[in-house]
């Protein structure tokens, strides 16, 4: 069920399931979604304006910061005896998108996993509540966690995914719902551009389940679409960023990279850190879980969080990697053709070694010409023959343009959602 999570936490008690057989965990990576928020963007016959939310659009609201105090809570009982009860600047490190919703997502994680201890108290007021960095970059540099950075050589892979056969197909199963969508929205639906059709279904579904959370009656049109079928089509709109193998590398590639890195200093020695916490996206959770096979066409909810955990017992190191997406639920355990539910180090690296990139900069930094001859150049062989004989034959000269445009958008074989 996708729902946002609703209940209070349970932090008296903890005991991990895999801690006998695996060892202690040793260190953690926390990657997060944002608590609840206002609509990012209205769709254009929306009629609640932007106006209508007090503290303006994408902003966490009242109810998300109480959740994610309560993740923080959460979390601080899971890895209590990791970080030794206490905020060290050189065994946390916090990393977040720089969106006002996640930097503040953070902050409230942050408050609940580390209240200061007594001797850490630092105002006369006993304000139980101490300052502690969060990191993060421009969104145009952010290709960990935002997961948009401007990327030549993801353009072109879009620009091809998008004309293919079996996207179209889908696209003209589903295209009843998406015309009636798009009639009643303002939005254009049209085969010519699937990944912004989609875009489009993700960006109504959202500001409709947003506007029914809190309580506002919604135009007559959404009730034959929502909540479904428009909850299955914004799902799948999130598959689309990863729909192929190159996609997956270089949208989930340096998260999985940076992950691994941190694990393979921590088993090296001489590397004090003990959790790496991201506070992201949904788009960042479903890319990621997508590039690792897991992502099962449902929307992650809001606090929803993967965590990739280090363990180490008798000098052998275990890895385990678990989807929270409910509070009323034990976070769920993955499971791995390659390794079952808990991988060694080296099967992990083995599962991920084709999914990160050496250089992701220097790949993205590939130009249309270049990215075609090296990985499609059958197709421009092709299409140089086919130019060279209309040459020959007099035919009137053609030029062939290929659609390619950067956007946001919401794996080798198209899957049809369950």
């Amino acid at each position: 069920m996708v729902a946002d999570i609703r209940s209070e936490v349970n932090v008296s008690h903890y005991e991990d399931p895999w801690e006998s057989s695996y060892g202690k965990i040793i260190h953690a990576s926390v990657l997060f979604r944002h608590g609840d928020r206002s609509v990012i963007e209205p769709y254009p016959t929306d009629p609640y304006p932007a106006s209508i939310w007090q503290d303006g659009l994408g902003q966490l609201s009242k109810l998300g910061k109480e959740h994610e105090y309560e993740l923080g809570l959460w979390l601080r009982l899971r890895y209590k005896s990791v970080f030794e009860d206490r905020y060290r600047h050189d065994a946390i490190l916090v990393d977040s998108s720089n969106i006002d919703r996640t930097l503040m997502s953070a902050e409230l994680v942050l408050a609940a996993m580390f209240p200061p201890r007594q001797e850490d108290m630092w105002n006369k007021l006993n304000f139980t509540w101490q300052p502690i960095p969060v990191h993060t970059v421009p969104v145009e540099e952010d290709y960990y966690i935002h997961q948009e950075t401007p990327c030549n050589r993801y353009d072109v892979e879009v620009s091809i995914v998008n004309s293919s056969p079996d996207l179209l197909a889908y696209y003209q199963e589903h295209e009843g719902v998406l015309q009636y969508v798009g009639k009643y929205s303002g939005f254009t639906m049209t085969s010519d551009d699937v990944f912004e059709s989609f875009w489009h279904i993700d960006q109504v579904h959202d500001a409709l389940l947003v506007e029914s959370l809190n309580n506002f009656t919604l135009p007559q049109w959404t009730h034959k679409v929502f909540p479904h079928p428009l909850r299955e089509l914004s799902a799948f709109s999130f598959f689309l960023p990863t729909y192929t193998h190159e996609m997956r590398r270089l949208k989930a590639g340096p998260f999985l990279g940076r992950v691994l890195e941190d694990m393979r200093k921590k088993i090296d020695g001489n590397f004090n850190q003990t959790l790496h916490i991201y506070s992201g996206h949904d788009s960042t959770i479903a890319n990621v879980l997508s590039a690792l096979g897991q992502y099962n066409f449902q929307l992650p909810p809001y606090s929803s969080s993967v965590l990739f955990e280090l363990r180490e017992k008798d000098d052998n190191y275990f890895i385990t990697i678990l989807y929270r997406n409910s509070s009323t639920q034990a976070p769920y355990l993955l499971n791995f053709t390659e390794c079952g539910g808990v991988c060694t180090v080296d099967q992990f690296i083995n599962l991920t070694a084709n999914l990160i990139p050496s250089d992701y900069v220097a790949e993205c930094n590939i130009g249309m010409v270049e990215k075609f001859i090296t990985f499609h150049f059958f197709h421009i062989i092709v299409m140089v023959s086919i130019a060279v004989m209309l040459f020959m034959y007099g035919s009137r000269k053609r030029r062939i343009q290929r659609y390619v445009r950067y956007q946001r958008v919401k794996n080798e074989v198209l899957k049809t959602p369950a």
